[in-house]
């Protein structure tokens, strides 16, 4: 099994566009999180990362970047919304 490297600029823009995600995330900017999520997409896909990646990328930074939720409604809304979100991630990632 090799290792893989990845160029630099692929790190670039990935930390990028992760960075624009979480913070939209953050806002809670839905528009935003939209356009970051195409942008984490676009980085990823173009380092050459399957489909299943770039959702689990997604996830993992929605997750933690999106405010806490108390209650069991704020949790199912907030599950749901990451759902949707990747499931937008792996769409555009079959291209």
């Amino acid at each position: 099994m090799s290792e893989r490297t990845l160029a630099p600029s692929h790190v670039a823009a990935m930390r990028a566009a992760r960075a624009a995600l979480c913070d939209a995330a953050g806002r809670g900017d839905q528009a935003g999180i939209d356009a970051a999520v195409r942008a984490c997409v676009d980085a990823t896909r173009s380092a050459d990362f399957s489909r299943q990646t770039v959702a689990s990328l997604v996830a993992a930074a929605l997750e933690s970047a999106l405010p806490s939720a108390r209650g069991a409604g704020r949790r199912a809304r907030r599950r749901a919304e990451v759902a949707r979100w990747v499931a937008l991630a792996e769409q555009l990632a079959e291209g």
